[in-house]
């Protein structure tokens, strides 16, 4: 293919682009190319999607692309040689050059765009060394403000898009963990869910229209995935889903969802011809309708959703009527599934005006009248797991923010008291990068800064022993610090380490610490108060108290990039000197230890 337009006009001229993605290649096609000189624009998902097993040797060079609903080019597990995107270590706009790392020998397309955007113009291409490590330089300044680049081999196998530079500024501080330190830094390397061990970490989709994309899951590493609805893609909230509603769509794609490992947490709300907001559940009438889906449901899906969730957002229902429909339903998905998990609460929050640093907008936090009535009112002994919905937009200067460790344990602390003894879901954690109307919500942030707070309470939640989701909404694309997230953190469960830390100024440094399975610790560590665009970091001693290790690695997740860390031995101690800790959360991974 080459050039054309891939998307439509109306007769006006206008791009109307195509419901699903532009180019799709699958099926295991191969020895395709896509390119040159093809403009990629306002399709609804993906500009180029290479998918299904062992599609190969697909190359997509010089085209432009903008305004696609999702990444310029998806890649899928197994295809194209699993070859992954460049890492951009450095660049200057006024001379139009990048340097970064790839695989070795690859040629490198680098692409200019506006507003982080992928691969609007392309502005040139360079081969990687044998050590993978390229430069380019074009001589006059990129078109546009940011840059990214995908890789090809030699055998045409073409990678997704690299994250954007030019969003923040990279410099030589930028670029390192550990101040002083001049070893190499290599990009990290993206893998699919399929290849990872339970991160806890996922996305949530209130229906069909957003969770058909299953290699949007797949390859950003969520793991888990919270659905709203079985409804199909022309169906709706008051549609009664049963054996003759049910879509094939919906049914092929759980299935494919529990095929490919990621675990599915059903909301049991949508389906069963129930409004949202009206029904308090006081009428037998209510109850068995709303039982006669549960047990549909759970009868179709048995073996392949693993979590059921009684009702989202229960705040319209008196907690003892609540409390009343969790027993009713425990009862009947019992005894259709005896292997499924039950999960109650999804508490919804609170929006508030007037609070400091909030200025117009408003802020919010979880209602914990209702779940600590939720906690007392003798269900949490039945079911597996409580669910609330902890954050929307909130700010770092707010006192819910940073107290949030301790609302938590408070949680935990009565859960317990009342014979609670399983997991905690903390869903639908969102900030927005709009100012959306007709909606209450908090200030917006950019994408930038998005991106940190999502990075920081993932970490805090999975710290605190938390299962997780987030709304991806307005962040794609700009993924590529939660997906490095999800990859570090797969197989991570919180432990307790020796630890203690040293700041050159006075700093609100928060910290958790895991152990994955092959023995290998993690101190994941940030400043959390509020993010900026450019943060400088704050230098920092970290010393590990009667701990030694083969090799220490410093990870950034925000830039993408992994680099060894210069350690010493003190009196028994591992010690590391001149950390930069940052305001989004900079991973310390120690190999070999012990004890």
């Amino acid at each position: 293919v080459t050039g054309k337009l891939l998307g439509e006009r109306d007769p006006d001229g206008t791009v109307l682009g195509n419901l699903h993605s532009g180019v799709s290649i699958g099926e295991a096609a191969h020895s395709n190319i896509v390119g040159p000189h093809n403009i990629i624009a306002f399709n609804g998902n993906c500009g180029v999607f290479i998918g299904g097993n062992h599609t190969i040797r697909n190359r997509i060079t010089q085209n432009n692309f903008f305004n696609n609903g999702d990444a310029g080019i998806c890649v899928g597990d197994e295809n194209n040689e699993k070859i992954q995107p460049p890492g951009l270590f450095t660049f200057d706009f006024e001379s139009g050059s990048v340097s970064g790392s790839s695989c070795a020998g690859c040629t490198i397309e680098i692409f200019s765009s506006h507003d982080g955007e992928e691969g609007s113009i392309f502005e040139g291409q360079v081969t990687a060394d044998t050590d993978g490590f390229f430069s380019f330089t074009m001589g006059e300044a990129f078109t546009k403000e940011t840059i990214t680049s995908i890789a090809s081999d030699a055998i045409g196998n073409t990678s997704g898009f690299s994250m954007p530079v030019g969003l923040f500024e990279i410099t030589d501080d930028t670029m390192m963990v550990q101040e002083g330190n001049d070893s190499p830094v290599f990009p990290l390397l993206s893998k699919p869910s399929q290849s990872l061990p339970d991160n806890h970490i996922g996305a949530w989709f209130e229906d069909y229209n957003r969770y058909y994309d299953t290699d949007f899951v797949y390859r950003n590493g969520f793991k888990r995935i919270r659905i709203g609805s079985l409804a199909g893609s022309d169906q709706g909230w008051l549609t009664i889903i049963n054996s003759d509603s049910l879509s094939d769509e919906v049914d092929q794609t759980i299935s494919e969802y529990t095929d490919e490992g990621v675990e599915i947490v059903l909301i049991l709300a949508s389906g069963a011809g129930l409004p949202a907001w009206t029904t308090t559940f006081q009428s037998e009438e209510e109850i068995e309708q709303y039982l006669d889906y549960v047990r549909f449901a759970v009868s179709q899906f048995k073996g392949r959703i693993d979590y059921y969730e009684i009702w989202n957002e229960p705040g319209g229902i008196a907690v003892n009527d609540y409390a009343n429909l969790v027993k009713r339903a425990v009862e009947v998905i019992r005894y259709v599934d005896p292997d499924a998990k039950i999960i109650i609460g999804a508490i919804q929050g609170d929006w508030g005006n007037g609070y400091p640093g909030y200025g117009e907008y408003q802020r919010f936090s979880v209602d914990m009248k209702y779940l600590n009535g939720l906690l007392r009112s003798g269900v949490v002994d039945i079911v597996d797991g409580i669910s609330w919905h902890p954050m929307y937009d909130n700010i770092p200067s707010d006192p819910y923010y940073q107290e949030y460790p301790e609302l938590f344990q408070s949680i935990k602390d009565l859960a317990t008291s009342q014979g609670f003894t399983g997991e905690y879901f903390a869903d639908e954690i969102m900030w927005t990068t709009v100012d959306e109307e007709n909606w209450d919500n908090g200030p917006p942030s950019s994408r930038i800064i998005a991106a940190k707070y999502f990075t920081r309470v993932i970490t805090e939640h999975r710290g605190l022993g938390v299962n997780v989701t987030i709304n991806t909404f307005f962040q794609d694309p700009f993924l590529a610090p939660i997906h490095n997230i999800c990859d570090i953190l797969a197989g991570a469960e919180p432990t307790e380490l020796p630890l203690s830390l040293e700041t050159s100024v006075s700093a609100n440094v928060r910290y958790y610490t895991f152990i994955l399975p092959d023995g290998d610790k993690l101190v994941a560590l940030w400043t959390n108060d509020e993010a900026v665009e450019d943060d400088p970091g704050v230098k920092a001693t970290l010393t590990m108290g009667s701990f030694s290790a083969q090799k220490v690695i410093g990870i950034d997740v925000f830039h993408g990039f992994e680099q060894e860390l210069i350690t010493e031995m003190e009196n028994g101690d591992l010690v590391i000197r001149d950390l930069l800790v940052r305001d989004y959360p900079i991973i310390i991974k120690f190999i070999d230890t012990t004890p």
